[in-house]
Order: structure tokens, then sequence, then C-alpha cells
């Protein structure tokens, strides 16, 4: 497979992954994990969501499905679209429940009035969440556009997931025009605030000289920054060089 189709398929795998990195812990700081829980905890059906679904994806907490299916459970109950959303995902991917896809979609539709409310007010949270509906047809039809234009919003205000999938959208020509500088800036964003799926995007890109000139040195620092962070794609890729490199005549 050409380097270029092999990029591209792994940011499409990365963008609609069933398991997201838990390691991608760091993308909050410790004080707005901790007003998040408190609120959650309190039985505010927002935060419910919105913890919810950092359980699921491992954003800003260590992954924990059994967490993430109790908080959205609350917050669905209580027709929070967060809440809705999420446990549609979970439906949809299968996670900790049978896969469900009936299910999900019926949450998704559920989800999707309030969660565009909620993106037009400007939350963050929201947003990520509307643009990855219209880009995997999630209660809507898709829509490529919509969903890069939802991922920006959110990606400018310092959004990581929306920075990654952004750029993914960049990388891969789909509802923006190919842009690889865009890719690499929005990457950078992502991976600077911890998020280790764009650290290891980084490093293959670097390493491999796609789209920006080849710097293996600079590749390996991210990709051993994000294998550090417990990202198993990254450390799958290290093994390879390190076996392709032992394989090498000297």
């Amino acid at each position: 497979m050409p380097l270029r189709a092999l990029i591209v398929v792994l940011s499409v795998f990365l963008f609609i992954a069933v398991t997201v990195s838990r390691s991608s812990a760091q993308v909050l700081s410790p004080s707005e994990v901790k007003e998040i829980k408190g609120k959650a905890q309190k039985g505010d059906p927002y935060y419910e969501g919105v913890l919810g679904g950092m359980y699921r994806r491992g954003y800003g907490v260590e992954q924990n499905y059994e967490e993430a299916k109790k908080y959205s459970q609350k917050s669905a109950a209580k027709k929070n679209p967060i809440g809705l959303y999420t446990l549609g995902a979970m439906y949809s991917n299968g996670q900790l429940v049978e896969v469900d896809d009936e299910k999900a979609e019926k949450l998704f539709k559920e989800a999707y009035p309030g969660m565009k409310k909620l993106a037009r007010a400007g939350d963050p949270f929201a947003q990520a969440n509307l643009a990855t509906m219209y880009g995997l047809g999630y209660g809507v039809e898709a829509d490529n556009k919509e969903s890069l234009k939802w991922y920006l919003k959110a990606a400018l205000q310092g959004n990581a997931r929306a920075q990654f999938n952004l750029a993914y959208l960049y990388l891969s020509g789909n509802g923006a025009e190919e842009n690889t500088v865009e890719a690499l800036k929005w990457y950078t964003e992502s991976a600077e605030q911890g998020y280790t799926d764009a650290q290891f995007m980084l490093g293959v890109l670097y390493y491999n000289g796609e789209g920006v000139e080849m710097d293996k040195e600079k590749g390996m620092r991210y990709l051993n920054k994000a294998a550090s962070l417990g990202n198993e794609n990254a450390e799958s890729i290290l093994e390879q060089i390190e076996r392709l490199s032992s394989q090498s005549p000297e």
C-alpha cells in the first residue's frame, strides 16, 4: 500500500475507532476534571453526560466503560443530549453492551435537536459531538461539510478531540480541500494537549516525511511520547521500527 494511503487509513481508523486510547487522559486539567466530576456526582444531567463521554473515550480520565455507561444512563434518563449521544455511541460500538444499531440510532435521533442547540450556544463538547454525528451519520444525514464546520468551532475553543478529527478531515480531504499544512497544525495543537492519537499521527508523518520534511528523530520523539502514555498504536509502530532496524544489514 502506498505510504499516503496507509497514513490516511491509519487516520480514518483512529477517527472512527471503537476503542479510543486510554491514554488521552492529559487533555483536561486536574481542576477541570474535578469540577466536572463534582457536578456529575451531584446529579447535574449535563455534567453526567460529559463525564460519561470522558470515561467512554478516556478523555481527561482513565477509560472506564462501566463508569461511562453509569453516567450516560443517568444523563440520558433526564433527556440530556450529551448523555443520549454517549449511550448511543456505546450501543453503536458495542462498548460494554451488545451492538444494537436500532437502539443507537434512536438515541442519536433523540439527542440531535438538543445537541445542535447546545452546539449553537457555543458548548465545545456538544460541538465536537455534533461534528461526529454529521461525520458518521449518527441520527442525521451524513454531511462532511457540517462536520468540518462544527469540528472547527470546537477546535478553536481548544477541544483536543475536535482538533484531532479536524486534522483528519484536512489530511483526507473529506469535507475540506486537502491541506496537509492545516492537518499538521491541528494535529500539533491536539498533541500539545496530550492527545496521544495526535502524537502518534505526528510521529508517523514526521518519521515518513509525509506532507512535511522528513525528520525521523522528531517522529520518534512523538511516537515515544505517545507510547509512554499508553498509546497502543504507537507501541506497535515502535516495535515494527525496532524489528526492521534489527533486520537491516550492518
